[in-house]
C-alpha cells in the first residue's frame, strides 16, 4: 500500500485533486461573497472583468506542455545550468509577449469601455495589470510542475483564490465597491506570483547557466500544436455554453448552466490525474524509460472516478442537484444528467489521451481535436432546438475522438 502511494503518479494526483478542490471551493466562495456585497449591475461588471482575464490567460497557460517538455528533460537529466538558462530564455519571450499584449489593451481601453459598458478607464487599467501577471506567472508554474513539485504548484492556487477572497471582502467592505473586487483579484495574482519564485530560486542562486538553443522548429512542430490542443479541449466545454447562451431562453441557458456545472466536477475530480500524469511522462520519456504502465494507470484513475460520480448522479439525481445547486429549478436537468455525466466521462478519457500524446511529442493529435472543436461550434449553430440536441454533438464528437 505504501508502495503504492509512494508512486509519483499516485501522490501528485492526491496532492492536485485536493488542492484544486480547495482552489475552486474558494473560488467559488468568492463568486458567492461579491454576488451577496455588490449591486447586480457592479457584480455584472466584475463578471465581464473577468472574462477579459480569462481569455489571455488561456492563451498563455496553453504553452504550459511545452515548457514542461522542455524543463522536464533537463529536470530529469539534471541540467541545471540548462534550465537556468531556458527559465532566463522563456521569461523574456512571454515577458515581450505580455507587454505587446498589454500595450495593445491600453489603447483598445475606449472599446472596451464600450461593449462592456463600464466606463471607468481606471478599473480596467488595473484590468490590464491583472492581465500581465496571469501571462507572466505561466512561466513559473509550469516549471514548478516541471520539477514535479506539486505541493507548492497547489500552494499557489489556493494562496492565489484565498488572497483574491479576503482582500476583495475588505475592499468592498470598505466601499470600493468593484474595483474593490478586481483590486482583490490584482493581490491575488500579484502575491502567488511572487511566491511561486521560491521553488526556482535555485535559479538565481548559480550563476552558472547554459543558455540551451531553442530551434524555432519546436514552437512550431510541438508548441503551435500543444495550443491547439489545449485549446480545443477546452473549447468543448466552453462553446456549448456561450451557443445556449446565445439561442436558448434565460431560463433553459440557466437550466444548462447548471447541468454543465455538474458535469465539470466530473472533470475537475478527475483533470488532476492529469496534471499528474504529464510531468511525469515527460521525464520518463527523457530518460527513455517505459511509460506505458503511467499512463494505463492514469486512464484506469480517470474511469474509475469519473464512473463513480456518473453512477452516483444516476442514483441520485435529485439529491445531487439540490446538494451542489441548492434550488428547486434546477430539478428540470434531472432527464438530461446521466447522458451529461457520460458525456463527461468520455472528454475526460479524450483530454488525458491528447496530454498523454503531447507529453511522448506526438502533436499529430492537434488536427482531429481543433476539428472536432470547430464542428462543434458549426452542428450547434445549426441544430440548436433542445438541450438535448447540445449534449448529442459534444458527445458524439468526442466518441469519434475517442475511438478515432
Amino acid at each position: 500500500m505504501r508502495k503504492l502511494i509512494r508512486n509519483p503518479l499516485i501522490s501528485g494526483s492526491i496532492i492536485l485533486v485536493f488542492g484544486s478542490f480547495f482552489a475552486n471551493f474558494f473560488s467559488f466562495i468568492f463568486s458567492v461573497v461579491m454576488g451577496r456585497m455588490l449591486a447586480p449591475a457592479d457584480f455584472g461588471t466584475l463578471s465581464s472583468i473577468n472574462a477579459v482575464i480569462t481569455l489571455p490567460t488561456i492563451v498563455a497557460n496553453a504553452i504550459t506542455p511545452l515548457v514542461i517538455i522542455l524543463a522536464g528533460t533537463y529536470f530529469a537529466q539534471k541540467q541545471y545550468d540548462q534550465i537556468r538558462g531556458l527559465y532566463f530564455k522563456l521569461s523574456k519571450l512571454f515577458f515581450v509577449i505580455a507587454i505587446v499584449v498589454c500595450v495593445a489593451f491600453l489603447f483598445l481601453i475606449p472599446q472596451i469601455n464600450s461593449f462592456f459598458h463600464i466606463n471607468d478607464n481606471y478599473l480596467l487599467i488595473l484590468t490590464d495589470l491583472i492581465i500581465f501577471l496571469s501571462i507572466m506567472i505561466a512561466v513559473n508554474n509550469s516549471f514548478i510542475q516541471a520539477k514535479l513539485a506539486f505541493r507548492f504548484y497547489v500552494l499557489i492556487l489556493c494562496s492565489a483564490t484565498i488572497i483574491k477572497l479576503i482582500f476583495a471582502w475588505i475592499f468592498v467592505s470598505a466601499g470600493f465597491n468593484v474595483i474593490g473586487g478586481v483590486a482583490g483579484i490584482f493581490l491575488g495574482t500579484l502575491i502567488p506570483y511572487l511566491i511561486s519564485f521560491i521553488p526556482l530560486k535555485f535559479v538565481f542562486n548559480n550563476k552558472t547557466m547554459s543558455f540551451p538553443k531553442i530551434d524555432t522548429k519546436i514552437f512550431i512542430t510541438y508548441g503551435i500544436p500543444a495550443m491547439l490542443v489545449s485549446l480545443g479541449l477546452s473549447g468543448f466545454i466552453i462553446n456549448d455554453l456561450i451557443l445556449v447562451k446565445h439561442y436558448f431562453s434565460p431560463e433553459a441557458t440557466g437550466l444548462y448552466a447548471g447541468l454543465s456545472l455538474m458535469g465539470r466536477i466530473i472533470f475537475f475530480i478527475s483533470a488532476p490525474i492529469t496534471g499528474a500524469m504529464f510531468p511525469i511522462i515527460v521525464q520518463q520519456h527523457a530518460r527513455k524509460e517505459k511509460f506505458t504502465s503511467t499512463f494505463l494507470l492514469a486512464l484506469f484513475l480517470i474511469l474509475l472516478s469519473s464512473l463513480t460520480m456518473t453512477v452516483f448522479y444516476t442514483l441520485f439525481p435529485k439529491f445531487s442537484i439540490l446538494f451542489i445547486l441548492k434550488k428547486q429549478e434546477y430539478l428540470g436537468i434531472i432527464p438530461y444528467l446521466t447522458f451529461f455525466s457520460i458525456f463527461i466521462t468520455v472528454y475526460s478519457l479524450v483530454s488525458i489521451i491528447g496530454n498523454f500524446y503531447l507529453s511522448i511529442k506526438k502533436t499529430k493529435i492537434a488536427i482531429p481535436v481543433i476539428i472536432s472543436s470547430l464542428l462543434q461550434i458549426i452542428l450547434i449553430i445549426f441544430f440548436h432546438q433542445n438541450i438535448l440536441q447540445i449534449i448529442t454533438i459534444s458527445f458524439g464528437l468526442n466518441c469519434f475522438l475517442l475511438v478515432g
